[in-house]
């Protein structure tokens, strides 16, 4: 998360510099997606060390990360999250009308997407194991982690941006 937004920052702020008015993200979005869809790859088989496990579940899909007990499989959920996400802005991609939006598109959709999937994850999932109860557990800030608010304060710039300009449509 934090790569994702610094990195939106990162280019703004270098784009202001050099004066380039003009969006340059769209290029960009599928190659994040696809590379975010492969680190989940890593993430499902890091175990529980990785913190990206999922809460207890009965579910026949649960995922054993090393403890002996099954669980959400967060990080397949997440991957089958961007395949979908994939098709659709593929799909939207002509219709969308400024130069940008395809980017915007996927990082409001994939913030949104964190801030609600991550409630599956540490430290909203219950102990359930000796060896997961060692691991240190993400703080809870209100009732987010810092992930949440981050995906969330960056799903307010979008929404704000989305804002902005439809106030300047004719």
């Amino acid at each position: 998360m934090g790569g994702l937004l610094g990195g939106v920052l990162g280019v703004e702020a270098a784009k202001v510099r050099v004066g380039i008015r003009e969006s340059t993200g769209d290029l960009f979005a599928f190659p994040v997606l696809a590379g975010l869809a492969v680190g989940r790859v890593g993430c499902l088989f890091a175990g529980l060390g990785d913190e990206t496990f999922g809460s207890p579940t009965r579910l026949p899909w649960g995922f054993d990360f090393g403890d002996g007990v099954p669980r959400h499989p967060a990080p397949l959920y997440e991957i089958a999250f961007l395949l979908v996400l994939a098709l659709l802005v593929r799909a939207l991609e002509p219709p969308l009308s400024q130069a940008g939006d395809t980017f915007r598109v996927f990082m409001a959709a994939y913030l949104a997407f964190r801030v609600t999937a991550d409630f599956l994850k540490p430290p909203f999932a219950p102990v359930a194991s000796a060896a997961e109860a060692a691991l240190p557990r993400p703080h809870l800030y209100g009732f987010l982690t810092a992930i949440q608010i981050a995906a969330f304060s960056g799903l307010l710039y979008y929404a704000a941006v989305f804002l902005r300009r439809g106030k300047r449509a004719p």
